[in-house]
């Protein structure tokens, strides 16, 4: 029964809890990944929001790692390969994920677009702290047949929307605008990470 259930999505966490399937104090994962297959983390960035240099590849390193060092995937393609197809194929971005992932020889594609970056070097520079929004989609690369079954999580059309902030404190320790984006990059990394593996629940939901 449970190897079946394993490839679920949305409705796997609940069910898992309360088959007994995840311990309790457990976030269960919100879709298991392939542990099979490549897979890829594409991140878009169409509206042109990641002002920082290497923002974007730093973000896809970043998540890269963290589902290796957490056992969501086994098969990782490598970030660099993006860039590689980037100048065989000067029309790269104008692409469509589907596509990308199978011209990287990817299983599944973690689909990242980012919906609002900032990343000052003071919070007063926008009133706020550095924050990021994504929408994040899993992709079955592998399938060019049947539109409805290229999408494989989540359920709704516009995919997971997730927002990360740092603290005026966070960002004030991190100093440089470029040190910025990357505690930013890793924070939201680990955060997105954490979608697709069992972890511990944070300590103030218990209470």
């Amino acid at each position: 029964m449970l190897l079946f259930l394993s490839g679920c999505g949305a409705g796997w966490g609940a069910l898992a809890v309360n088959l007994g399937a995840v311990k309790p104090g457990m976030v269960p994962a919100e879709f298991k990944l392939t542990q099979t297959g490549p897979v890829l983390v594409l991140v878009d960035d169409d509206d042109e929001l990641m002002d920082v240099p290497e923002a974007r590849s730093m973000l896809a390193r970043q998540l890269t790692t963290e589902l290796v060092s957490n056992k969501a995937i086994s098969r990782p393609v490598r970030p660099e390969v993006v860039e590689e197809l980037r100048k065989s194929h000067r029309d790269l971005d104008q692409r469509g994920c589907r596509e990308v992932g199978c011209l990287a020889e990817a299983e599944q594609v973690i689909w990242l677009r980012v919906r609002d970056f900032y990343a000052g070097e003071q919070s007063s520079d926008r009133g706020e702290s550095a924050r990021i929004t994504v929408s994040i989609k899993v992709i079955n690369a592998m399938e060019n047949h049947e539109k409805s079954k290229v999408r494989l999580w989540p359920t709704t059309y516009e995919g997971h929307s997730l927002t990360v902030e740092l603290s005026v404190g966070e960002a004030g320790r991190a100093g440089t605008r470029d040190n910025i984006t990357r505690v930013l990059c890793d924070k939201t990394a680990a955060t997105i990470a954490k979608l697709f593996y069992e972890h511990p629940m944070d300590e103030f939901a218990l209470k």
